[in-house]
This record gives C-alpha cells, sequence and structure tokens, in this order.
C-alpha cells in the first residue's frame, strides 16, 4: 500500500485527527525514550499549533498509510535574530520506519525549509543514539551540540532539597504572565545574563532582551495561552534584579512544566542564587498548582554546574539529546536524489 502526504491545519483538526497526533508521538516516546512518562495531549497539541517559544509557528505535514497517520514533519521559522534558520522535526511511527517516510515528508517540506533566507535546518528534538539520530547523520546533518534532559518527579522528589534561603541583601520576588513596571528593565537586562553561557558550534543568535522585548513575548504567550511564573532575586540595595528562573505550562491544568531560563548576572554569582531562585518557584508551584506531576529541563551537556544546580533542588538526568544542523542547500539536493514517494 502506497502513503499519503497532505499539509495539515491543525485550527481545521477534528478531535480523531488531533487523538491520532497524540497516539503518533505517543509512540515514537515509547520507542525512542521508553523510560520516561508519555508526551501529554497538551504538549502534542502545542507542538502542532503554536509551537516553543521563540521557534515561530509551526507548517504540518502528514504521512498516511490507508486511513491511518504514520508520520508527521514541522517546519518553524524563527523570527527576530534567527531568520536565517529553519527548525525541524519528522516523526514516523515505530512500525512504519525504513520506509523512506522521513525522506517523503522532507520533499514536501523543501520549499519551507528553503524559504528565501533561510540558509540552515536544523533540529533541536533529536534523542541520541536513536533511527532518528542515525537518519540525521545519512541526510548529512553533523551534530553542534549535546544537551542533557532532566527531570523533576515532584510525586517522589524530597522536598527538603528546596529548603534554600535567599542571602542576605537579596529577597524574592514572583509574577504570573507579567513582571510588574518596576521591575521590568532590570529583568530584561538580567535575561541578557545567559548569554554568558557558551553555545558552542550552534547556528544561532541568543536573544537581546530590553523592555519591548519582555513585553512582546508575554503578549504572545498570552496568544497561546501559555502560563508562565518567574521568581526573581532582586538586590535590595539597588532594587534591580540579580538572578532569575521562568517556568511554562501549556495549559491552566498540565501536569507537566517546562522550566526555561535560569540566569544570574555576573557580579551576583557565586552565592548560590541560581538554586535559591528555582527551589522557591518548586515550593511555588508545589503550592499553587497541586496536579502538576513532572517538570523537565534543558542543559548544555559540557555545562556542569548547571546541571548540578539542578540535581541540587531534585531534577535527574533523563536523557542526551543532539542539536543537528546541515546546509539547506545541501540537504536539498539530498532530498532531491532520494527515490521520491
Amino acid at each position: 500500500m502506497s502513503f499519503r502526504f497532505q499539509l495539515f491545519d491543525p485550527a481545521g483538526a477534528t478531535s480523531s485527527e488531533i487523538a491520532a497526533h497524540v497516539n503518533l508521538a505517543r509512540a515514537c516516546a515509547a520507542a525512542d525514550r521508553p523510560s520516561e512518562p508519555a508526551p501529554t495531549y497538551d504538549s502534542v497539541v502545542v507542538s502542532l499549533s503554536t509551537g516553543m517559544s521563540g521557534r515561530g509557528r509551526p507548517n504540518v505535514w502528514t504521512a498516511h498509510r490507508g486511513e491511518h497517520l504514520v508520520g508527521k514533519g514541522i517546519v518553524s521559522l524563527p523570527a527576530d535574530e534567527n531568520t536565517d534558520l529553519s527548525l525541524i522535526d519528522v516523526q514516523v511511527h515505530p512500525e512504519h520506519r525504513r520506509r523512506g517516510i522521513g525522506t517523503g515528508l522532507l520533499q514536501r517540506m523543501m520549499p519551507t525549509i528553503t524559504t528565501p533566507g533561510r540558509v540552515t535546518v536544523a533540529s533541536w528534538t533529536t534523542i541520541e543514539d536513536t533511527p532518528a539520530a542515525h537518519w540525521a547523520r545519512h541526510l548529512g546533518f553533523r551534530v553542534t551540540k549535546r544537551v542533557v534532559v532532566q527531570a523533576l518527579d515532584l510525586e517522589t522528589v524530597d522536598r527538603g532539597l528546596w529548603e534554600l534561603p535567599a542571602p542576605a541583601g537579596y529577597r524574592l520576588a514572583h509574577w504570573r504572565d507579567s513582571a510588574p513596571e518596576h521591575l521590568v528593565e532590570s529583568f530584561a537586562a538580567a535575561r541578557n545574563a545567559i548569554n554568558d553561557t557558551p553555545i558552542g558550534d550552534l547556528t544561532l543568535q541568543i536573544p537581546q532582551w530590553t523592555v519591548d522585548r519582555v513585553r512582546r513575548e508575554e503578549a504572545v504567550l498570552r496568544d497561546r495561552n501559555v502560563e508562565q511564573h518567574v521568581v526573581v532575586a532582586v538586590h535590595e540595595q539597588s532594587n534591580r534584579v540579580a538572578g532569575l528562573t521562568a517556568l511554562q505550562f501549556y495549559s491552566p491544568d498540565a501536569p507537566l512544566g517546562y522550566q526555561h531560563d535560569t540566569a544570574v548576572l555576573a557580579g551576583h554569582r557565586g552565592l548560590g542564587l541560581g538554586a535559591v531562585v528555582k527551589a522557591a518557584m518548586l515550593r511555588l508551584i508545589s503550592a499553587e498548582r497541586p496536579a502538576t506531576r513532572r517538570l523537565v529541563t534543558s542543559t548544555d551537556a559540557e555545562q556542569a554546574p548547571a546541571r548540578r544546580m539542578n540535581q541540587r533542588v531534585g531534577f535527574e538526568p533523563v536523557r542526551t539529546a543532539i542539536v543537528v544542523e546541515t546546509p539547506a542547500t545541501d540537504l536539498a539536493a539530498r532530498v532531491r536524489a532520494a527515490q521520491p514517494l
């Protein structure tokens, strides 16, 4: 039986079509990361409809055998600093791999991948030593970064790890969704401290945060119904943000949260502020969102201090992911040379 490929519109999808995407994601996860919980319904819906913050809205193609969904491909086109990048994610059901479905999806995705100005193709979701990683290498992708994914189980973690008070001269503050006016400028400045982290060979420009950019991101998250919590450490003498951490949920009752940036300004390092704000966040979330079961974060594999900070508050390593990249022209040539499906 042949395969059928088509562009998928999440906005017009039926409940059964969304359910098929959830089942596909769960089948792939069971094969590629069997020791981890299955993807949640909300996380799959976000991947189809709005995408992760900063990556651009997804363009989705699907592969079918008869009436069954057997694969999907997503292309996202970031804005701002990264208008030279196309980000892709291709998933094929484990029972239908090695039949050319992934390449067939790429053949349909290439016109979007090669949008004028998009000179590099990257995937940030590949798990090391899986069929997807081997397929990416076969297509000429090279590894530009390794990332350790860590998770925290709120049902089993030792909550005593979170009893970390703010050091003398600092106070903690929290907000949901929008930064208060009296802290937003120093919050934006503190977010730029993440730029001190080496990015290796990544073709990626780290955002430059300003008040306007913070407000634009907040508006985008509200539009996408993403719930964001922020905890900051404020230097009392200057009344400015010295350290921060942010956590996002993709629906009001989501059991899974995603840890985003944690950063401390250079002049305030060495005091444990990163662990302090993370511990405060965990205390807050466990009290305000008792339905939350699991939190996930990722850290550069070469940044051992950051991983130790996460472990200090209860995160444990669950897998290593790789970022892979290739020139768009090279990928286009390889895909053209492949047997069409």
